[in-house]
């Protein structure tokens, strides 16, 4: 567990002589506008969030649709199941650099540039690693001849891409940028739709070209936005005491990450051994449509812990619980009022955007939906474990899910097939979350009981 206070009692402090009774509503009403600033000061960063991440997702949306009606779903299987690759790395990234850049935002306006420069290096570094990592691989294919060398170039020049947008998108969202993220994030979704259709229309849209297409575009835009989101170097690119204090928290998501994507994925990889490819690709053909929870999903997720975080450490732990509760409380309502017209609607759903190869999925639609609600209720659990910077608590979440998952992988895809994926991505999601709520209550059960 993390060595950092429970909370800031400096508010108390500064009163202890004068009587509680005279001192109660003053106190009261500091703590209700700070929270209440908080979440102002979040509305417009949750609108952005909102844009920015409705864009993500509706770019692989109609990445997604458009492969499916050209190529058809076992092209999709092979598509989601490099696009797995891309997300691993991603999550490493968010662990090690993006993650703690937004979690540990120093409130000290003089020590900001010193933090920025510091996260540009650890991001330099990252990429760094990254392409030496590619061209290891690069040099293992050419040397085993491996027969999709055409698919592994566009594929490992997209996971490089993707890096670079999503660390220059999340650096303008822990910048208090939220706009120019959103505007990246929707120039990027334009721009790689209109060259997707130009490519089908010409006959030319491949797995291989749509790599192609998407690495190109990302890089291209990100860098153009790096100009004016990236701040000039004002600071060393190494901080021992800042490096220290961000390893605290990204060395249990780091774990986390890993841990993440392959509960989450396992499932995935392994499916086309037992159901083949088109079977993969249905699945995330229908994950693709729900997917829509993903543009509050994720968005929130740039928002709630950084604003929770802050009043953690500002106006105490029970403000930062107040906050993420009422903030949950209505996208929860939101996410099952989608939830319940996916359900309904599966059927005219399924063949409005892929067509009859979609017909007989309608379960996977609706159970995917469920599911989604479910991953949903994750969100403030995460927020409130990353505001204290206790990630040991994520970490261990995604440890038992994973044990879960190794272990009830192979016999349910065995013995129930498609619907042992599901089965086994729902019984992950209880397990991990069980923990999540374990550590939360264990967190502010010792709040309770430590000194004022």
């Amino acid at each position: 567990m993390s060595d950092v206070p429970l909370g800031n009692s400096s508010v108390l402090d500064g009163a202890a002589c004068v009587p509680m009774a005279q001192r109660r509503q003053p106190l009261l009403a500091k703590l209700s506008a700070a929270i209440a600033g908080a979440s102002a000061r979040s509305l417009s960063a949750q609108a952005f969030a909102l844009v920015d991440q409705g864009c993500l997702s509706a770019s692989t949306f109609a990445t997604t649709a458009l492969l499916a009606h050209t190529a058809g779903f076992a092209d999709l299987g092979t598509f989601s199941i490099v696009w797995m690759v891309i997300l691993l790395v991603n999550a490493i990234q968010v662990a090690i650099v993006t993650a703690p850049m937004a979690s540990l935002a120093p409130s000290d306006a003089a020590a900001v540039p010193r933090y920025h420069a510091y996260y540009l290096g650890l991001e330099g570094r990252f990429l760094g690693v990254l392409m030496a990592a590619a061209a290891v691989v690069v040099a293992a294919s050419l040397a085993t001849g491996t027969p999709r060398m055409a698919l592994a170039l566009p594929a490992l020049a997209a996971v490089g891409a993707y890096q670079v947008f999503d660390f220059v998108r999340r650096f303008a969202h822990a910048t208090a940028r939220h706009r120019e993220a959103a505007v990246l994030s929707a120039i990027v979704a334009v721009v790689q739709f209109g060259v997707l259709v130009t490519l089908r229309a010409s006959q030319s849209l491949t797995v291989d070209t749509a790599f192609i297409a998407i690495a190109v575009i990302m890089a291209a835009c990100s860098l153009l936005a790096a100009w004016r989101v990236l701040p000039r170097r004002t600071g060393p690119w190494s901080d021992h005491a800042l490096g220290a204090r961000s390893w605290q928290s990204s060395r249990w998501l780091l774990g986390s990450a890993v841990m993440h994507w392959t509960c989450g994925n396992i499932f995935f990889l392994l499916s086309p051994a037992y159901i083949g490819l088109g079977g993969t690709g249905a699945l995330r053909a229908a994950q693709s449509i729900v997917g829509v929870v993903n543009v509050w999903y994720l968005g929130l997720e740039n928002v709630m812990p950084l604003h929770a975080g802050q009043l953690w450490r500002g106006a105490g732990p029970r403000q930062a619980a107040r906050f993420v509760g009422r903030l949950s409380l209505l996208w929860t309502g939101v996410t099952g009022a989608f939830v319940a017209l996916v359900v309904y609607f599966a059927d005219p759903l399924l063949l409005a955007v892929y067509g009859p190869q979609a017909e007989g999925y309608r379960w996977v639609l609706q159970w995917f939906a469920a599911l989604q609600l479910l991953i949903f209720l994750a969100l403030p659990l995460r927020s409130l474990l990353r505001a204290a910077e206790d990630t040991r608590g994520i970490f261990l979440g995604f440890v038992a899910a994973t044990v879960f998952s190794l272990a009830a992988v192979l016999p349910l895809l065995h013995t129930l097939g498609l619907a042992g994926v599901l089965v086994g991505l729902t019984c992950a999601q209880f397990v991990f979350q069980s923990v999540l709520a374990w550590h939360v209550w264990r967190r502010f059960q010792q709040l309770k009981t430590s000194p004022s």
